[in-house]
C-alpha cells in the first residue's frame, strides 16, 4: 500500500526542482525571480544559452535567506555585460506556505537597473506528494511580483507544476513575453531546463556546491 507524504513548504531555492539561476542571475524561473534564496554557504553555478542571449551566473548564500550573485550577459550584436544581484527572503509568521522575496538586479545600470518584490506560495493540497510506489505526484507553486527596469514597472507572474522532486513544468509572464520550460533534477543536484524564452529556444543548467 502506497503511503503519501506531505510536500512541505519550502524557503530555499534548493528544494525540489525550484532552484535554478535565472537569465539575469537570481534564483527563480526563467527570466523572473522567485522568493527563495540559496542556502547559507551554498554556491549555485548556472548558465543559459539562447540564440540572442547567453551567459554564466553564480549565486551565493551569504547569510540565511540572503543571497548575492553575479551574471554575465552576452547579447548578440552588443558588448558583453556583467551584472550583480541580491535577494532576501521574508517569511510571514501567519502564512506557513508563503514566502516574500525582495531584491535588486544590476544596481549599477550596466543593462537596466531593477528593484523587485515577489511572493511565492505553495498551493499543493496537504496530502499530495511523491508516493512510495513510484507513481507521479503533482504539486504547484505560484509566483507573483512587480519590478522596475527589466520588468518595465509592471507585474510579472509564474507557475511551477512539480510532477515529482525530479521533473517540473515552468511557465511565466515576465512583463514582456510568455516563457516556458521543462526541468529535470539529477541525483547529484544538477538541474537542466529547456524551452522557449523571449520567443526563442533556450537551454539552462544550474548546480550547487557546498563547503
Amino acid at each position: 500500500m502506497a503511503v503519501a507524504q506531505e510536500i512541505a513548504p519550502t524557503t530555499e531555492a534548493a528544494s525540489g526542482t525550484t532552484g535554478m539561476n535565472t537569465t539575469f542571475g537570481p534564483n527563480g524561473l526563467i527570466n523572473i525571480p522567485n522568493a527563495f534564496t540559496a542556502r547559507q554557504g551554498e554556491i549555485r553555478l548556472g548558465g543559459t544559452w539562447g540564440r540572442d542571449l547567453r551567459g554564466p551566473s553564480v549565486n551565493y548564500g551569504l547569510f540565511k535567506w540572503f543571497e548575492v550573485g553575479v551574471a554575465g550577459l552576452d547579447f548578440d550584436g552588443s558588448d558583453d555585460k556583467a551584472i550583480v544581484s541580491g535577494k532576501v527572503t521574508l517569511l510571514p509568521r501567519n502564512f506557513d506556505r508563503l514566502s516574500i522575496g525582495v531584491g535588486f538586479i544590476d544596481p549599477f545600470d550596466a543593462v537596466n537597473s531593477t528593484f523587485y518584490f515577489v511572493a511565492s506560495v505553495d498551493v499543493t493540497p496537504p496530502r499530495i506528494s511523491a508516493p512510495t510506489d513510484g507513481s507521479m505526484a503533482v504539486g504547484m507553486r505560484l509566483h507573483l511580483g512587480a519590478g522596475t527596469g527589466l520588468y518595465k514597472d509592471d507585474l510579472f507572474a509564474g507557475a511551477e507544476v512539480l510532477f515529482s522532486d525530479r521533473f517540473s513544468l515552468v511557465g511565466e509572464w515576465d512583463s514582456r513575453n510568455v516563457n516556458a520550460s521543462l526541468r529535470f533534477k539529477s541525483n547529484n543536484d544538477v538541474q537542466v531546463q529547456g524551452g522557449v524564452r523571449d520567443k526563442r529556444l533556450f537551454f539552462g543548467i544550474t548546480t550547487s556546491l557546498t563547503f
